[in-house]
């Protein structure tokens, strides 16, 4: 007896169909600036005769300056010196918590009588001759164990014909760890600046290239030394992240005191999107919204990522955005706490006093720039959305 044969499936394969996302979880991490306790501020002032139309508001700014550093800190010491590579020895201070304004204001005006004989428009041999001359005297006033924040102003170019890297790669060794104890401000002629013509490019240089700033406007009524000018006292509330997240996936924590935290009761570190972060898919950045946020603070930042089928990558890499840890296994933001800690704690010990000029350097410059371009960034997210439509 025929039997009746057996049905053939004769239907195409769908290769349309939607293959499930592998993802892996990852975090960034951004410390803010810890406290500190003491601080040296030198003041590099240009005394030329292109500077006397300055002159008149100098006073305001150095007692200016005076408040920002008392509003940050109790245990301070501020010198003022010329602009003048030749002379070291010259300078007014230390002024103190003890000073008054006046003692500041008379500073000033001492420091303008200097004029006639200090001309020179050299703050980088300036600063480098007082530091000397300073750390050759029997007690030296700077201390090792304070941060120190420089300024230079002037209205003219720098002209000690020092480099700027070079001049960068002796700042970073003052200090046993320059990324949290060195800072500098210049106050200079920008290329948008109107009350003066001679444009100090060294400065604008040295302030974007070496300290991930701008170099601010000698035309200013008012300088922002501190509340916007140094990573010393001011925040950061931005993190570019070190990959692209999958849309709704990213969670913002906050720990006020991640030292003393436990990781217990992570809820209680949560932020809520919209009202306390947000992100901005074009720069893949997580800005934090907190109307304050406590120095020595530290924000994490985790999210899934689409696991790279080519590549195989599977995350299980560290990258930088101020620091950035990203482990597969969707761990609980506690074990993430515990990690940071534990790698800041390793660095902190074993890194700056082991390491070489350039090493410092090279580190400062990862630290300071928290910002980065992220390549390919179209292509990326084009990429994500692509393969979400398909799996939707």
């Amino acid at each position: 007896e025929d039997t009746a044969p057996e049905p053939v499936d004769t239907a195409v394969p769908d290769d349309t169909a939607p293959t499930p996302l592998e993802t892996y979880n990852a975090a960034d991490y951004l410390y803010q600036p810890a406290p500190f306790d003491k601080m040296d501020i030198v003041v590099s002032v240009d005394l030329s005769g292109s500077m006397s139309d300055q002159f008149s508001k100098l006073g305001t700014a150095m007692t200016d300056l005076v408040s920002d550093i008392q509003g940050v800190v109790e245990d301070y010491r501020l010198f003022v010196i010329t602009g003048d590579g030749s002379y070291g020895d010259l300078y007014m201070g230390p002024f103190d918590s003890s000073s008054t304004l006046m003692d500041i204001q008379m500073a000033v005006n001492d420091l303008q009588a200097l004029a006639p004989l200090a001309q020179g428009e050299e703050s980088y041999a300036a600063i480098y001759s007082f530091w000397t001359y300073d750390a050759a005297q029997s007690t030296p006033q700077l201390r090792d164990d304070a941060v120190v924040l420089f300024v230079t102003f002037s209205d003219e170019e720098e002209q000690s014909g020092i480099d700027n890297y070079v001049m960068y790669d002796w700042l970073i060794t003052l200090k046993s760890d320059p990324v949290t104890m060195l800072d500098m401000v210049n106050i200079a002629t920008l290329d948008t600046s109107t009350c003066k013509s001679t444009i100090g490019y060294k400065y604008m240089d040295m302030a974007s290239t070496y300290f991930s700033k701008d170099a601010i406007d000698i035309c200013l009524d008012t300088y922002p030394y501190l509340s916007q000018s140094t990573f010393l006292v001011a925040t950061e509330n931005e993190i570019t992240l070190s990959h692209v997240p999958v849309e709704g996936s990213i969670v913002v924590y906050y720990f006020e005191d991640p030292a003393d935290s436990s990781g217990q009761n992570t809820d209680s570190f949560l932020l809520t999107q919209g009202t306390q972060w947000a992100y901005d898919a074009t720069t893949n950045t997580v800005t934090v919204l907190l109307d304050q946020i406590a120095l020595g603070s530290l924000v994490i930042v985790a999210y899934d990522v689409l696991k790279d089928v080519d590549t195989g990558d599977s995350g299980d890499t560290a990258s930088d955005t101020g620091g950035s840890a990203s482990r597969t296994g969707g761990k609980p933001i506690d074990r993430y706490l515990q990690e940071i800690l534990e790698k800041e704690a390793q660095a902190g010990q074993a890194g700056p006093a082991q390491e070489s000029a350039a090493e410092k350097q090279q580190r400062a410059a990862e630290q300071r720039v928290r910002s980065r371009v992220l390549e390919n960034q179209i292509e990326d997210n084009e990429a994500v959305s692509s393969m979400q439509a398909d799996e939707n």
